[in-house]
């Protein structure tokens, strides 16, 4: 189990075995040098502070998997969900999760969550070294078992980056009819779009329908006389205006921070290319308005619908 460990996972019974003691560990920790991330566990103060709340829980998953006494257990639900590269919205905030399929009953601490449940051999899987539930059984014990809103983000980013089907997912659910909260993910999988690009576009999307908007087109493409002008994330058609569109992006950090985004633009040069990009937009005869909005009016259920509202979106009849 020690080939687990990421590299800058510092185990106590590997610096003991090197000759170091517990008060220096002890020492290194009131110091600031080193992060007890687990019991049994350290990492490197810089390091730590430098990953995001994914990796720090990673890192807390692997330190759980190598230092408990037992073999067989897998990383579950949302700690296989970050290991799968799933997105996330909420969370990591929660315990690491671990199934034991040899195990009668399951444990559960603010830490660590253990489950009882047996696996068959189809639903193990091994990735980056790590022992997880397989792909369909991570998305099957997160449909059920998560948000609806959190449902909604999965679906949609399963459909979007082809990792499954619409009727793939119904399939799963389907072998557990009997679950608890079958229902609520079943409506999950059916709202799902392949037009949900980011966690936070899933949100604005159960927002809007749960605030009784009416529905909008996803990534809809725009260009005037200069060319394309871009893609936008939410058109909102107008009743009984067929040709008119109120148009809606949802502004994630990553848009002004992100490396990737950004394409070696500074984020003051982001900021006045969207502006000029937004500018264009509200200029085509087809738009009868612009919305933007962020990831705190979406945390406030009341913030998105009087945002949308006063840009003139309607409500469905």
């Amino acid at each position: 189990m020690a080939s687990l460990a990421a590299d800058d996972l510092l185990l106590a019974r590997d610096l003991v075995a090197s000759g170091r003691d517990d008060r220096e560990l002890a020492r290194a920790c009131a110091s600031g040098t080193l992060v007890r991330v687990w019991p049994g566990a350290y990492v490197q103060a810089g390091v730590w502070h430098a990953l995001d709340p994914r990796e720090q829980h990673r890192r807390r998953a692997v330190a759980a998997l190598v230092t408990r006494r037992k073999d067989g257990l897998l990383l579950s639900h949302e700690s296989a969900a970050l290991v799968w590269g799933l997105p996330t919205w909420g969370w990591p905030a929660g315990p690491v999760e671990l199934v034991d399929p040899t195990a009668r009953r399951g444990t559960s601490t603010a830490r660590l969550r253990i489950r009882a449940s047996p696996l068959p051999l189809e639903e193990r899987a091994t990735r980056s070294g790590l022992p997880v539930t397989s792909l369909d059984r991570t998305v099957t014990d997160l449909l059920l078992s998560r948000s609806r809103v959190q449902a909604v983000v999965l679906a949609d980013h399963l459909l979007h980056s082809g990792l499954s089907t619409r009727e793939r997912l119904r399939a799963l659910l389907a072998v557990r009819a009997a679950a608890r909260r079958r229902r609520t993910a079943a409506w999950a999988v059916e709202f799902g779009d392949p037009g949900g690009e980011s966690p936070g576009e899933s949100v604005s999307r159960v927002v809007a329908h749960d605030a009784g908007f009416v529905v909008p087109e996803l990534q809809v493409p725009f260009s005037d006389g200069d060319g394309l002008i871009g893609v936008v994330d939410f058109a909102f058609p107008v009743p009984d205006e067929p040709d008119r569109l109120v148009l809606g992006e949802f502004d994630g950090d990553v848009k002004y921070r992100g490396a990737t985004y950004r394409h070696g633009r500074t984020p003051e040069q982001v900021v006045q290319d969207e502006k000029s990009r937004e500018d264009r937009l509200r200029a085509l005869t087809s738009t009868a308005g612009f919305v933007r909005w962020t990831r705190r009016d979406i945390a406030d259920a009341s913030r998105l619908p009087d945002k949308l509202r006063r840009a003139g979106v309607a409500r469905k009849r």
